[in-house]
């Protein structure tokens, strides 16, 4: 191990340790902390700072070899006996996403989800994943550090829109016509939303106009892309910004559910940016992707079925 990485962000940890303590003690609801993204960037110069750190009885139940953040943060954690004793109570999860927030919660392995939650499978973030998802991309914080970024579309939303449906990426034919899921006109808009109204048929300014009549909108969860020429696969995207996603559901407080059409969407989100997961007012819902690859997307049954609970 390179010594000019050693003990370059203790200094940095060690200014939030207290606020990480009071945060450990009340992890039975997910605490958030935000860190001042100056105080890392000024010790280092990295591309990414997220990390994943969890801790089985005191100790790190998992690789953090390949962070210098992370394994500094452990050196301040190992060092103070108060925190050391919360965490020797059960198992913790502390990882930072890209905008500098600090999750940290603990996991109970019999009952996983709030307490005042009702668990539905495929609703809230601490679930298995799927062991198919792709690997996540790189995540950058800029279309800088991109080769040739892709952008994507605009949301479709309003005030009173109620559901939001997330996918990964638009295609290359949906951002060449300017609208989502324009490869998937039978499967997306023809079965999976069978329940809403009839969408197979109309061009996509009506479409756009009945979702939003029907409190529906639509957006991606990344904002733009690095990816290969002519694969609209997710395996093929190499970098990608997220959108302000949490910023959309401050901006509109009707959204009341979040629907994924996507199982690297809401795994990826739940590494990464996974705040809004825990707002008490949204539930969150995983259905069968869409997408043509997907092999087991069942005509769209589990969309009726979810649609026809909410609506």
């Amino acid at each position: 191990m390179s010594t000019s990485s050693e003990n370059k962000y203790t200094s940095v940890w060690q200014g939030y340790k207290n606020q990480i303590c009071r945060s450990l003690i009340k992890s039975d609801k997910q605490q958030m902390v935000q860190l001042n993204k100056e105080n890392f960037t000024q010790v280092g110069n990295r591309k990414s700072y997220t990390f994943n750190l969890e801790y089985k009885n005191g100790t790190v139940n998992n690789n953090i070899g390949g962070s210098a953040v992370a394994r500094d943060l452990d050196k301040i954690i190992s060092k103070n006996e108060e925190i050391k004793n919360i965490l020797r109570r059960g198992n913790y999860k502390i990882n930072l996403d890209n905008k500098f927030i600090l999750h940290i919660r603990k996991l109970n392995p019999e009952h996983p989800y709030h307490k005042d939650e009702k668990i539905k499978s495929g609703e809230l973030p601490l679930i298995k994943k799927n062991k198919k998802t792709n690997s996540k991309p790189e995540i950058v914080d800029s279309e800088k550090e991109m080769n040739n970024p892709i952008y994507g579309l605009e949301a479709i939303v309003n005030d009173k829109t109620k559901i939001l449906i997330l996918g990964t990426f638009p295609t290359t034919k949906s951002i060449k016509e300017g609208f989502y899921y324009q490869n998937q006109i039978k499967r997306f808009w023809g079965q999976a939303l069978s329940s809403v109204t009839n969408l197979e048929n109309m061009s996509n300014e009506q479409r756009r106009k009945s979702l939003l009549e029907k409190e529906i909108g639509l957006w991606d969860i990344f904002e733009c892309v690095e990816r290969d020429n002519n694969n609209n696969k997710d395996s093929s995207i190499k970098k990608a910004k997220y959108n302000d996603i949490s910023g959309l559901l401050n901006k509109y407080h009707a959204i009341k559910y979040l629907i994924f059409n996507s199982a690297n969407a809401f795994n990826w989100l739940n590494e990464d940016i996974i705040d809004f997961f825990y707002k008490k007012k949204l539930k969150t819902k995983k259905l069968q992707s869409s997408s043509g690859g997907n092999a087991h997307f069942n005509y769209g049954k589990d969309w009726d079925d979810y649609f026809r609970e909410i609506l």
